[in-house]
């Protein structure tokens, strides 16, 4: 919502589809998140990355591929 305010949209309308539009955006990536790390259980990961660390490699992954979906050249 901090978002929308900066953004000071013209109506209501678009407002709303932003807002829907961020939720969308926030439940894919946390879906995405639990079923990479549901596989990660599995995987043989090294035991200085496990729990938090890998968790922290997946999430700027993952943060780099949404970067590129708003434009940005990686």
């Amino acid at each position: 919502s901090l978002f929308m305010q900066q953004l000071s949209f013209p109506n209501v309308g678009m407002a709303t589809a932003y807002g829907f539009g961020s939720g969308i955006g926030w439940l894919l990536a946390i879906v995405g998140l639990a079923a990479i790390r549901e596989r990660l259980q599995y995987s043989n990961v090294p035991k200085p990355l496990k729990g938090l660390g890998i968790t922290f490699i997946v999430v700027a992954l993952m943060g780099i591929a949404f970067m590129s979906f708003s434009g940005i050249d990686i």
